[in-house]
C-alpha cells in the first residue's frame, strides 16, 4: 500500500490580546506518515484536533498536504483551520516541547516538536505541566498511534569490522552478505588518529562473505567497529513510549497563510 507523508502547516500570531501594540508571525510545520487505507484524512484531522488543543491563542492550523513517497508520486493539499483551542496566551513560538516517542515493536525513538507552546507552560526555563495540557497531550498521543514514523532498521544483520584500508576495503570477523549496490552503515569504526568515523556507503565490489569495497570512502585506514545493512522502516507510534517533555528551542519559518507575490520594481 502507498505511503502518505502527511503535514499539518501551523502559523503563529504573538501580542494578540494587545490592539495597540506591534504584532509578529511565524509559520512550522509537523509531518508523520500514514498508509493509504481510505483513512488518511479522517486520521489527520483527528490528529490535527488533538494538536489543536495544545496551542495557545494566536495560533492555528492553516493547511494541510498529503504527499505520496513510497512509491513516488503527487501531492495534494487541504484547507481546513483549526484555530488553537488551549485557551492560554502565547509565548514564543520557538519556545517548544520536546517528547522522545518511541515505536510499536521495534527500539526506535523519533523526537517531536511541539512548538509554540502557552507561555504558562514554560517556568523558568523548565516544562510546568498542568492537569488539562497533560490530557491534551495523551489525547495527542492516542490519535498519533494511527501514524508512523521513518527510522533506520536497528534490527539489520550487522558484523562486527576488522579493519577497513584506506581503498575502502572493509574486513568483518563474521559473515556479512553484502551485495554490490547495497547501503550499509559503518558505525563507530576508529581510524588512525582515535577518532570515531560513521556514515552510510554504498558497496561496489564483493570478494567474499567477509570482504567487501565501499565507494567514496575517505577516511583513511580504520579498525573496530561494526557495519550494518541500511534500510528505512516505518513503525507505528505508540502512546505507551511518550517520554517524558523538557522544554526546548527550535526555529521558525515565515507563515503559511500570508500574501504571495511582491510589487514590481517602481521606475
Amino acid at each position: 500500500m502507498a505511503k502518505i507523508k502527511c503535514t499539518m502547516l501551523i502559523d503563529y500570531t504573538s501580542n494578540v490580546s494587545n490592539a495597540t501594540a506591534g504584532a509578529r508571525t511565524g509559520g512550522f510545520s509537523e509531518s508523520v506518515y500514514h498508509i493509504d487505507s481510505g483513512k488518511v484524512q479522517t486520521d489527520f484531522l483527528n490528529l490535527m484536533i488533538q494538536r489543536a488543543k495544545l496551542l495557545p491563542q494566536g495560533s492555528r492550523i492553516v493547511g494541510q498536504r498529503y504527499q505520496t513517497v513510497d512509491p513516488v508520486g503527487g501531492a495534494q493539499t487541504g484547507g481546513v483551520v483549526l484555530p488553537g483551542t488551549a485557551g492560554l496566551k502565547p509565548d514564543v513560538p520557538q519556545m517548544a516541547l520536546l517528547a522522545r516517542i518511541g515505536g510499536q515493536g521495534v527500539n526506535n525513538f523519533r523526537p517531536y516538536y511541539f512548538r509554540a507552546i502557552p507561555d504558562v507552560r514554560s517556568v523558568e526555563g523548565e516544562y510546568n505541566p498542568s492537569i488539562n495540557f497533560t490530557a491534551a497531550l495523551s489525547s495527542f498521543s492516542v490519535a498519533l498511534e494511527a501514524f508512523q514514523f521513518k527510522a533506520v532498521n536497528l534490527n539489520a544483520a550487522q558484523a562486527p569490522v576488522l579493519t577497513i584500508s584506506a581503498l575502502g576495503v572493509v574486513k568483518t570477523s563474521e559473515d556479512f552478505a553484502a551485495g554490490i549496490g547495497d547501503t550499509v552503515q559503518v558505525l563507530r569504526t576508529e581510524n588512525t588518529s582515535g577518532n570515531l568515523i560513521g556514515g552510510k556507503f554504498q558497496v561496489e565490489a564483493v570478494v567474499g562473505l567477509r570482504e567487501f569495497t565501499l565507494a567514496d570512502w575517505d577516511d583513511g585506514l580504520c579498525a573496530g567497529g561494526r557495519v550494518r545493512f541500511y534500510t528505512v522502516i516505518y513503525p507505528n507510534f505508540d502512546k505507551d513510549k511518550f517520554g517524558d517533555p523538557r522544554i526546548v528551542v527550535k526555529k521558525v519559518g515565515a507563515p503559511f497563510n500570508g500574501y504571495a507575490g511582491k510589487a514590481s520594481r517602481k521606475r
